[in-house]
């Protein structure tokens, strides 16, 4: 649930631009062979434009709340919730602060409770005794807490109802905004993978200015929910080397667990139904426009940090 955000003004931004400046090449989906000129230069063949695809999910495209509610369910699904060292649970200790109230906190017991409960129907391949539209309203309330806690402010309805209840919280998104979730939760059970199958699911990983979204074995997935379609490019420069930023920095102590490390790099873009995927080696070759193993790269990054 970070933004689309990287350090374009560091010496460490800097560099990644000058070593990986075709970011716009992203945009274009290879389906077929790629060949090297004698330059080095990498050509792709029989393309297919990023911008093409068609939007499933409209409801509600203006809500942010939308996508923060739908970054949670991810969470859920794939990794659980610590509740000990949850953002969410540092923006409610940030609230209760402000508040002044050192009471018993009985909305954040409940809410506990409720989730955790939820969490083996949320985390089932098909959602198996999941109600989508709780599943939707009690991510909601996860989503403001922890947006609360990344801005050091209430936010949205906590800074309008500080003292709601959970009845209350549960009750802000209308019906068109648990739609858009709970539509855009069932196509993801359809083109993300089964959550049993995997060996190694994680969200929020630390990375470089950032957490990374969800690191999927050796997948490593940043969740877009953006509604534009037409003008708008679905990948835009700040995508592109916020991916590339996490890709490079994301923390060795977690990539080492994994079973040949971090192997696959892309975007999953919700209101499409769109996974964008392709080998690390991949992805930074058609950035950098000539060869380049993860291996080197990492490595030669970890120099421009500091």
């Amino acid at each position: 649930m970070t933004p689309p955000s990287w350090p374009p003004t560091t010496r460490f931004g800097q560099r990644l631009t000058e070593q990986y400046p075709r970011w716009q090449a992203l945009r274009q989906i290879p389906t077929g062979r790629t060949s090297t000129s004698p330059d080095g230069e990498l050509t792709f063949h029989e393309l297919a434009l990023v911008d093409s695809a068609q939007r499933i999910v409209s409801e509600a495209i203006r809500s942010s709340l939308v996508g923060d509610t739908f970054h949670v369910l991810m969470q859920l699904r794939y990794a659980g919730i610590d509740w000990e060292h949850d953002g969410s649970t540092f923006g409610r200790r940030l609230l209760l602060k402000i508040l002044g109230d050192d009471r018993r906190d009985r909305t954040w017991a409940e809410l506990k409770e409720r989730v955790d409960a939820m969490i083996p129907a949320v985390s089932h391949p098909q959602l198996e005794g999941l109600d989508p539209e709780e599943a939707a309203r009690l991510a909601f309330v996860i989503g403001i807490h922890n947006a609360t806690h990344i801005r050091r402010d209430p936010v949205g309805a906590l800074a309008d109802q500080p003292r709601a209840t959970l009845t209350d919280l549960l009750a802000v998104p209308d019906h068109e905004q648990v739609t858009a979730v709970t539509r855009m939760l069932h196509l993801a059970v359809e083109r993300l993978p089964d959550p049993t199958t995997l060996t190694d699911a994680r969200a929020g990983v630390a990375a470089f200015a950032g957490q990374t979204d969800l690191l999927l074995d050796g997948t490593l997935l940043e969740v877009k929910t953006l509604a534009a379609q037409g003008r708008t490019p679905m990948i835009d420069r700040s995508y592109a080397y916020q991916l590339l930023t996490y890709l490079l920095t994301i923390d060795p102590r977690v990539t080492s667990k994994i079973d040949g490390g971090v192997q696959e790099v892309g975007w999953y873009y919700a209101r499409h139904g769109l996974l964008w995927v392709r080998s690390a080696d991949d992805f930074l070759s058609v950035m950098a426009g000539r060869p380049v193993a993860l291996a080197d790269a990492t490595a030669e990054a970890a120099t421009w940090i500091g």
